[in-house]
């Protein structure tokens, strides 16, 4: 009796060995619903299940409103199911509110309730809102895995400002990436004379409130549109910049800003698409 209760326990071991990896659990992607504060980098675990052997590549196509939240960056390790710290990630962002991150790489690894990968999170906007990220499209050894798609997360982003008081400060730009106009706010610790700045990325200049100040509107906190700010000083406070630049003049791409007041020059990076 024992001898034949061995025999089927080890049938039953044998069996289970036998099936394939991806019956063994199911295969899964999501992310902890998340909230992050706007102009902070935040690391945010995408986790998931994936089970197939071999696991050759695997093709990730994300979906996220890029009014809310930017994708910097997607990061993954040896521990990680994507093994390379930097993958092959594509962005497209002609659509802000339906942007897509697409990850591809020969170097992956079945893990069950493990780590995917990192994303490298900004928050944007000035008020609370909430992205949901959903994931479009899963090719796995080449077939598609139409069962793993759908929302898998949502990420909450804080309004609160991310600017101190003071000292003189540039503030990160909304939206990022723009086509058209984008603002960005400041802070003046004493009254100075400013000026502004658009430089790509070999610091050549652009554009300057010098040469062109139609382009440059700079506000009061509160709203207040300032008549010729660049013709006088500006007392302590906060304030904000709308910059429309004519983006026929200049491709598609990464430039700085740049603020020149009394104690110094700040710069903050932004693309630019069309």
């Amino acid at each position: 009796m024992i001898k034949k209760l061995i025999n089927i326990y080890l049938f039953v071991l044998l069996f289970i060995s036998l099936l394939p990896t991806n019956l063994k659990s199911e295969n899964k992607i999501f992310l902890r619903d998340t909230t992050i504060e706007r102009g902070v980098n935040n690391i945010i675990p995408i986790y998931g299940t994936i089970n197939f052997s071999p696991l050759d590549n695997i093709i990730l196509e994300f979906q996220y409103d890029a009014r809310i939240i930017n994708i910097n960056k997607i990061v993954g390790d040896p521990n990680f199911i994507i093994i390379p710290k930097n993958p092959n990630v594509q962005q497209q962002l002609r659509e802000l509110n339906n942007a897509l991150v697409i990850i591809n790489s020969n170097e992956v690894q079945s893990k069950e309730n493990g780590i995917l990968c990192y994303f490298e999170v900004e928050g944007l906007v000035f008020s609370d809102s909430l992205a949901d990220i959903f994931l479009n499209r899963v090719v796995i050894n080449g077939i598609e895995r139409n069962e793993m798609k759908g929302k898998i997360g949502t990420i909450k982003v804080r309004g609160q400002s991310f600017l101190p008081n003071f000292p003189d400060n540039l503030g990160l730009n909304y939206p990022n990436p723009f086509s058209n106009e984008t603002r960005f706010e400041f802070n003046l610790e004493n009254t100075t004379q400013i000026s502004f700045f658009m430089y790509n990325s070999s610091g050549k200049e652009i554009y300057s409130s010098v040469n062109t100040p139609e382009i440059f509107e700079v506000f009061s906190y509160d709203g207040t549109l300032i008549d010729d700010p660049f013709g006088k000083s500006l007392t302590r406070g906060k304030y904000y910049v709308l910059f429309r630049p004519p983006t026929y003049d200049f491709a598609s791409g990464v430039y700085f800003f740049g603020m020149k007041t009394d104690k110094g020059f700040y710069n903050r990076s932004f693309s630019v698409i069309k």
